[in-house]
């Protein structure tokens, strides 16, 4: 298959590149592997960016469905005959309901597929904008606009599942840039479409214009896009169920009366017991809350939502203070926002560009080949052992940056409020919005990105709980905003809440890179060959320290979900390709010791919280991290459990 071009009519070639004999054979070599070996993804490069064109069009319906109804708020107070007060709470509602919602839609697309989601969204979201362009009263207004929030806030975190579907992590950070395109521009975008549709045709043609634009998305995707849930699809080469067809898939698997991918019916036992679990479980919004606790994931979240909650206060109040501090009409107001959206887009759009690399036709992002370079690891994870890419310091590579990125947005933040206090030329303010809204466009592509990287097996959830935490923080902090605006006017109120910012960020940026060398250090080491004489002797006696370990398995084992021999020859390779030791039969020995255990016996320096740490790789990489956990039991003794089960006593915190 040719990557040249951008062929959106080929987006369903790769589900059925499997028609090869090569990969057929691959397949029926692999039987007792819960999923098709080969690629991480079979879709190539041209095909991947269409993907991410299209779902980067549907994923900025989010914001801009907020943004387009700001400039009309007045207008809609009138005609409704109601205060605005009571239309600033449709906006409040809208927030509540984004926060919400994406907790349910996010945890079903990483259980049944990306596409019925899309389509179950973008048919609210389409049948709630018509109920908003026709409706008379302002009881329908609020119960429509929440709808509203329903049908399009989970499409930014869907977005991020699609790409941490179909690309690696050396090629993720680009594709991210692209995909935060359209929600980082339809902020600027938005409230300047809304002023011009209010003033030439009313403020019902604003959601006019998101019914129709909706229901082309809706037709594109139903058309177009291919299932790319790897629990569906694995790497995009299995045989895809009907309701997760694309429009132009079935049409041409009516003309070919056959299949085109793997033998028809083709699945491995592991993989039926882990779809049928999938299909069976309903949304779990509380799966958002359990990833938000744990600890590698809370602070990058906490980075993103404190960053987003500046972000809103800054789009809320800034049609307001300069119609009060310059005399704006409301289409001026509205072309204000333009320099925030022109940095955004710019941000994006170098994130991306800056990233691009001929070799192999891959995308690399900068960041991480710079730590690959350093810590001598090939530049592409397709390159690179599965055990150095589990060690990989990951934080380093998407966080990198932050060093420039943090003072490059808050100081502008901080500025931007003093500026408005002692008013300057309106085009200072405007500038400082170009300057922060670049440089917070790369903080959430950062964040976004390694969100996924922890969590490649539910990205929706995970961007849910991102979504979820960011909601919450931006309520609070344009509830307080006005008040402390009264209270101690703006040029305090930004040097608050850019403090506030910038110490939240920088605390929680040196924690997750102190985690991630430690984490990194638990990875690969090396080990250091013995002298044959003299201190050497001394050396190798000190090293000769024996160790048992027993993992229990036999939970999972017997309901057949859990494959004990992939799990022994996972960490056998692990361990060896780690280079904990050249000889691993003299130093370290893994074995099944019956009843559904593994025992692992050293005789060298080697940390139990390492082999835990493999073990939830491996429960990671079969997918089965939503249903199992990994229990300390006693010293040295570790238990597979299921998450629901009651009254257990142990603890999967670190030793």
């Amino acid at each position: 298959m040719s990557d040249k071009g951008i062929p959106l009519s080929g987006l369903q070639s790769a589900e059925s590149s499997a028609t090869t004999s090569e990969n057929v054979q691959i397949a029926n070599n692999n039987t007792n592997s819960p999923e098709v070996q080969g690629p991480y993804s079979v879709f190539t490069s041209s095909q991947k960016l269409a993907i991410v064109l299209l779902v980067a069009f549907a994923s900025c319906f989010s914001p801009l469905s907020s943004f387009i109804y700001y400039p009309g708020l007045t207008a809609v107070a009138k005609d409704l005959h109601t205060t605005l007060s009571k239309i600033n709470l449709t906006i409040t509602s809208y927030m509540i309901v984004s926060g919400v919602a994406p907790t349910v839609f996010g945890s079903m697309a990483d259980q049944v597929g990306r596409r019925p989601v899309y389509l179950l969204m973008f048919l609210l979201y389409v049948f709630a904008n018509v109920g908003l362009a026709l409706q008379s009263n302002y009881s329908a207004l609020l119960l429509l606009r929440m709808l509203q929030s329903a049908g399009g806030s989970a499409t930014i975190g869907l977005g991020y599942g699609v790409v941490g579907d179909i690309t690696e992590s050396s090629e993720r950070g680009a594709y991210m840039g692209i995909l935060g395109c359209g929600p980082n521009v339809a902020p600027g975008l938005g409230p300047v479409l809304g002023g011009v549709l209010i003033e030439k045709a009313g403020w019902r043609w604003t959601f006019g214009f998101l019914a129709i634009s909706g229901a082309l998305s809706l037709v594109l995707i139903a058309v177009l896009l291919p299932e790319t849930g790897r629990n569906i699809v694995g790497n995009g080469s299995r045989p895809t169920p009907n309701m997760n067809q694309s429009v132009v898939l079935l049409w041409r698997e009516n003309r070919r009366k056959k299949t085109t991918l793997l033998p028809h019916g083709y699945r491995t036992d592991a993989s039926e017991s882990v779809a049928r679990i999938a299909t069976m479980r309903l949304p779990n919004p509380l799966g958002s809350v359990h990833i938000f606790l744990q600890s590698e994931s809370a602070p990058v979240i906490l980075i993103n939502g404190v960053f987003y909650s500046a972000y809103c206060c800054l789009q809320a109040s800034l049609s307001s203070l300069f119609i009060s501090i310059y005399g704006y009409r409301e289409l001026e107001a509205g072309l204000i926002y333009i320099p925030f959206g022109v940095g955004c887009f710019v941000a994006s759009l170098l994130s991306t560009l800056t990233q691009l690399s001929a070799s192999e036709g891959n995308i690399l992002t900068h960041d991480y080949r710079c730590l690959a370079v350093r810590h001598g690891l090939p530049t592409s994870s397709a390159e690179t052992p599965e055990s150095q890419r589990l060690a990989f310091p990951i934080f380093h590579a998407r966080l990198r940056s932050m060093a420039y990125l943090l003072p490059l947005s808050i100081f502008p933040l901080l500025a931007y409020g003093w500026v408005l206090e002692y008013p300057l030329h309106p085009s200072i303010p405007l500038i400082l919005q170009f300057f922060i809204g670049g440089a917070t466009t790369i903080i959430f592509n950062a964040c976004g990105t390694l969100l996924v990287d922890l969590h490649a097996s539910r990205p929706s959830t995970a961007q849910a709980a991102l979504n979820l935490l960011r909601c919450a923080f931006a309520a609070g902090e344009l509830a307080a905003l006005q008040p402390l605006i009264n209270a101690i006017g703006m040029g305090l109120c930004y040097t608050v809440i850019a403090l506030i910012t910038g110490g939240i960020a920088a605390a929680q940026d040196i924690n997750l890179f102190a985690t991630d060398t430690y984490l990194f250090t638990m990875g690969p080491q090396r080990t250091v060959a013995p002298k044959a004489s003299g201190r050497g002797g001394k050396t190798a006696k000190n090293q000769k320290v024996t160790k048992k370990y027993t993992i229990n398995c036999s939970q999972p084992v017997s309901d057949k979900i859990f494959d004990l021999s992939a799990f022994e020859k996972f960490l056998h390779d692990r361990i060896k390709v780690e280079g904990r030791t050249n000889n691993l039969g003299d130093n370290i020995n893994i074995s099944q010791v019956g009843d559904g255990k593994i025992e692992v016996v050293t005789h060298i320096p080697f940390s139990g919280r390492y082999l835990k740490y493999l073990t939830k790789k491996f429960l990671k990489k079969q997918q089965l991290r939503d249903w199992l956990r990994v229990v300390s039991t006693s010293k040295g003794v570790y238990e597979l459990r299921f998450f629901n089960v009651v009254n257990d006593e142990g603890d999967e915190d670190e030793e």
